[in-house]
């Protein structure tokens, strides 16, 4: 049994998820929607990598790891030679790279992430004589942010290499998007075809695009890391080690003690991938608690992050949500903030089951102008640039939904707007909007995502050439009307089916639970338990597979599916994944409104 650089990885998360690995009880998935969006951007990402070496030969996966090893071995002991997926196997070790490049004696081992680099900034701080972006400013330079698990990535494989080709030189490399680098490229996507593979596989990339035009300006930056390597190696060798021991000869965990940490385990919870078999393995009988600590607002900061309160009570099995004592609900100098006191008013609330509103919240409710409009925009960010002109992880807006409320009393009119077309669709989406919006009211969002992408469409416009007052001027003065409901959530509103959370979908469940009124003004999203809601939009079938859009991320990977994958040649694919999305982001601001007549007595 060997340990794979993919089963190194789960482990560092929790080792005991790498014994349900190797013994088949992990579940399928890798983590939630938004980690398998970025799966696929990932995999389009190594595509790119390797068409930036056009004499790379592909080893690939067939056979055992022992087979593609000694492949491996002899396309090297030809000469020079770049391979895609070589394969190293020492003892119970098993690395498999994403380019291998064969240079003489040296090998550079390129490890391709789809993670986004600062590459202005690294290229300056060079130039500075520091090291690059991945490192702190000050000595002793460690790995700062993001970088430690991509580095260590590498690191593992490096590891194994330098086993596997005694006295052979092995130079580590990330290859990554660079966020600074402009595409020259329209229509980029459009050079890519993914195919979901059944039962959550590996999807298939095919490239059918201009290479040497991809290559003429590469928007991939790729980053020499041996020094890295060399910061995080001892702890790897370490971890790697004692996992390796854990496996032979069979399998079996290795002790992690519980903790407040487990909150985020993708076994636990709501995810797709939650498994309350395998996570009460862990937790025992505390797994059944009822209402628990995760459930407190950001418990995992009470008490400190490096001493949470919750371990200790953990440890003392007392792991209901009203053990925790409100003595420890302060900040380090013994004062209440702001999250204190939203979780005093969470645990005071839930004792007695009662809902709260500020004594403050309906003057504050009163104040606002009409009309009211609530917006909600769907936007994608991903790796690979859209159009011509645009930066890896740069946004495009391509659909919003509001729905206005002329006057107080009147029934909401909804409006909406969704691009289909393959061109840049950012000043359209902001006239659209202005149409519908106007110059006068109250705008009403949830979060703060439409300020940034507001701000973020102003600045993009003017790098185009296409900045005008028309659409920039009323966008920056748009701004200064937006109201955030969930700040007023935050500050003002409670109810103890929400938990600890503040997002629309738990608030609007305490309130369609809550308010009869509320539930008879929207019909539509009624229906028994958990089919009300968010829960009452369709899955449809296409292409013989079951479709759904009931959170963010598969309202990215439908408008994916729409405009760029093999469903975009299937006008009739098209319009059931359009009509997905309307539906969804319409729900999204009808549920705005379910809220804020719920806490205008059930008027609006």
């Amino acid at each position: 049994m060997h340990l794979t650089k993919s089963d190194y990885k789960v482990a560092r998360t929790c080792a005991t998820k790498l014994y349900y690995r190797k013994t088949g009880q992990f579940p399928n998935g890798t983590g939630d929607e938004y980690m398998r969006l970025l799966a696929e951007g990932g995999f389009m990402v190594e595509e790119i990598a390797r068409q930036m070496h056009p004499s790379g030969r592909y080893i690939g996966f067939h056979g055992t790891p022992e087979q593609a090893a000694e492949r491996t071995q002899r396309e090297m002991e030809q000469g020079d030679c770049v391979l895609f997926e070589a394969t190293f196997v020492a003892g119970a070790l098993h690395a498999r790279v994403d380019v291998l490049v064969r240079c003489g004696d040296e090998v550079h081992l390129i490890e391709v992430k789809s993670a986004s680099f600062p590459g202005d900034e690294h290229r300056a701080r060079l130039r500075d004589g520091l090291p690059g972006a991945m490192r702190g400013k000050k000595p002793p330079h460690p790995l700062v942010d993001k970088w430690p698990p991509h580095v260590e990535d590498v690191a593992f494989q490096t590891w194994v290499a330098r086993q596997a080709l005694p006295g052979w030189h092995i130079r580590p490399f990330l290859m990554m998007p660079d966020r600074d680098a402009r595409t020259e490229l329209d229509g980029l996507w459009q050079w890519f075809r993914l195919e979901r593979a059944p039962h959550g596989g590996r999807p298939a990339v095919t490239f059918h695009g201009d290479a040497e035009a991809l290559r003429r300006k590469p928007f991939l930056a790729k980053i020499e890391v041996s020094a890295e390597v060399e910061l995080v190696l001892a702890e790897v060798t370490g971890a790697a080690t004692e996992f390796v021991d854990s496996l032979v000869p069979q399998p079996r965990p290795i002790p992690v003690p519980i903790s407040v940490k487990c909150r985020e385990c993708e076994l636990h919870g709501e995810t797709e991938e939650g498994d309350a078999r395998l996570f009460a393995g862990c937790w025992g009988d505390l797994a059944d608690v009822r209402p628990n600590l995760f459930e407190i607002y950001s418990v995992a900061t009470i008490g400190g992050t490096r001493s949470p309160v919750a371990n200790r009570l953990i440890n003392e099995r007392r792991m209901h949500l009203l053990d925790m004592d409100e003595a420890h609900l302060v900040k380090a100098d013994g004062t209440v903030g702001a999250a204190n006191t939203r979780q005093l008013i969470q645990l005071r609330n839930t004792r007695i089951n009662r809902e709260w509103v500020s004594e403050d919240f309906p003057r504050i409710l009163d104040g606002f102008a009409y009309p009211l409009h609530f917006i909600d925009f769907e936007t994608s960010a991903l790796a690979i640039p859209y159009h011509a002109g645009m930066r890896p992880y740069e946004p495009v807006a391509y659909q919003w939904s509001c729905h206005t409320v002329p006057h107080p009393g009147a029934a909401p009119v909804h409006s909406e707007w969704i691009n289909s077309t393959d061109a840049f669709p950012n000043r359209e989406f902001a006239k659209t909007l202005r149409d519908a919006v106007g110059d006068a009211g109250t705008v009403f969002m949830w979060a703060t995502h439409e300020r940034t992408i507001l701000r973020k469409i102003r600045s993009q416009l003017a790098e185009r050439g296409q900045a005008d007052a028309d659409v920039c001027g009323w966008a920056e003065e748009l701004e200064g009307r937006l109201v955030d409901m969930n700040k007023l959530t935050f500050d003002h509103y409670f109810h103890p089916r929400m938990g600890g959370r503040t997002s629309i979908k738990y608030v609007v469940r305490a309130v369609w639970a809550e308010n009869p009124r509320v539930r008879a003004a929207f019909p539509e999203y009624d229906g028994p338990g958990a089919a009300c809601l968010y829960g009452s939009l369709p899955a449809v079938e296409i292409a013989g597979a079951p479709f759904e859009v009931r959170e963010g991320t598969a309202a990215v990977r439908a408008y994916q599916a729409m405009m760029y994958g093999a469903e975009s040649r299937d006008a009739a694919a098209r319009e059931e994944l359009r009509n997905l999305l309307l539906r969804y982001c319409k729900l999204d601001t009808a549920a705005m409104v379910m809220v804020w007549m719920h806490w205008r007595g059930g008027r609006t």
